[in-house]
């Protein structure tokens, strides 16, 4: 199992009023794909999504560790594997 993961760094954190505050990470934003992937998928059926722009590379499942060895120069923002 290949795990991509780059060390975040906060020296220092100023906040602005209350000082109950935390930082969180997120990973794939917050939607809830049991909802969210119907009406993506009629929005790009529909031409109103453009997923294929945003794509950056094509992987077959042969090339999935140059996809990941891609990412850290900036050659893959959104690589997509194809097995």
């Amino acid at each position: 199992v290949y795990e991509y993961r780059k060390p975040m760094v906060i020296e220092e954190l100023e906040l602005d009023g209350p000082r109950e505050k935390d930082v969180l990470r997120c990973y794939y934003g917050s939607g809830d794909m049991r909802i969210d992937l119907k009406t993506l998928l009629e929005l790009y059926k529909n031409g109103r999504f453009k997923i294929d722009e945003l794509i950056t590379n094509w992987y077959g499942l042969d090339g999935i560790n140059r996809g990941f060895d891609d990412l850290e120069p900036g050659k893959n923002a959104r690589g997509v594997v194809m097995y």
